[in-house]
């Protein structure tokens, strides 16, 4: 079953000072972040290469990230309080090019 949130974008520097220390590594200048800490709403296994997509204007969504990974607890695979971590389509945009033409 398909299923989607709603969720807010998180500049770099919030993410990174937010997530558990041991997952800091995972936050690279080719990642954006999105959700609300503690909401119980997150990506999880079986969610990577999910689309991080938002509406522009007259209903055109426009990608600008695939499910990356996440923070997991030890009594969970999956952390769903904390941020999903994301692949930029933006860093990546050249390469999708050559690849389609």
């Amino acid at each position: 079953e398909l299923k989607e949130l709603s969720i807010p974008m998180i500049p770099y520097e919030q993410c990174y000072e937010q997530v558990p220390p041991n997952f800091r590594g995972f936050i690279t200048y080719d990642k954006v972040c999105a959700g609300i800490l503690d909401a119980g709403q997150s990506t999880c296994q079986g969610d990577s290469g999910g689309r991080l997509a938002f509406m522009h204007t007259n209903e055109k969504y426009f990608l600008r990230g695939i499910v990356s990974t996440f923070p997991a607890t030890s009594e969970r695979f999956c952390d769903s309080d904390q941020y999903g971590i994301y692949t930029s389509i933006s860093k990546y945009i050249d390469f999708i090019r050559e690849q389609i033409y």
